[in-house]
């Protein structure tokens, strides 16, 4: 019989009250407790993430960090983190779960796809399943590394190695897959399908963004270069 394993769904938000309710109405019936950081939103963020949990949080904080203090809140065995403006498919957790049971597995990740349907949205995120395949799980970055919009991990192995580094803002979730690759293995759960917006390539531009997140990576990974604190959103 497989042990009953606690889950805390870790969001951080700002500025989210168009998005954020999807998000956490695509969990509740998922996960066992949800816990929100939330970087002192301007709009009604607050309002929608408390009508699904009172583990609500405010900090100035980044990501990395926000998802720290979530973390540090949390008291499941498992803690899922998920940007706030992805939806999960039904079926997520119970799909990416059982592989938690397994002594070498220490995080499952699923398929992305956009939120906002097209040729530009469904090209981009094909692209970046194939550089997920085709390199980021060859150098042992895995999927989490490809955009880290949602991804289950053992909370203990989370703490073993320190949680996210909060000095990045960008390529947090790709640091964080190469130290967990150093200690067990990274899952590809392709059953288990979000959606998660693409907001930020329409707001600043798809070549842009990709030729940003690229030279932060490159940056990362090859110069060992800490890319900047604050995530241009």
């Amino acid at each position: 019989m497989q042990e009953l394993m606690k889950v805390s769904c870790v969001v951080t938000t700002k500025n989210e009250e168009r998005f954020v309710g999807a998000c956490l109405q695509s969990v509740k019936e998922q996960c066992d407790e949800i816990v929100v950081v939330d970087a002192y939103s301007e709009d009604k963020t607050a309002d929608v993430c408390l009508k699904y949990t009172s583990k609500f949080f405010k900090a100035d904080c980044n990501i990395p960090e926000g998802r720290n203090m979530g973390a540090a809140h949390a008291s499941g065995d498992v803690l899922l983190f998920i940007c706030a403006d992805t939806v999960l498919s039904p079926d997520w957790v119970r799909l990416t779960l059982p592989h938690l049971q397994e002594d070498n597995v220490v995080a499952v990740y699923g398929k992305s796809l956009p939120f906002e349907q097209g040729f530009k949205q469904t090209l981009t995120y094909c692209g970046l399943e194939l550089l997920d395949t085709l390199f980021f799980r060859r150098i042992r970055i895995a999927g989490i590394g490809g955009g880290g919009m949602a991804f289950i991990i053992k909370a203990d192995m989370f703490r073993k190695i320190g949680g996210f580094n909060e000095r990045l803002a960008h390529v947090e979730d790709s640091d964080l897959s190469m130290r967990l690759g150093k200690i067990g293995k990274v899952f590809f759960e392709r059953k288990a399908v979000s959606n998660s917006s693409v907001r930020s390539l329409e707001k600043f531009g798809y070549v842009q963004r990709i030729l940003y997140w690229s030279k932060e990576s490159f940056n990362w990974l090859f110069r060992q270069k800490l890319p900047r604190k604050e995530y241009p959103r």
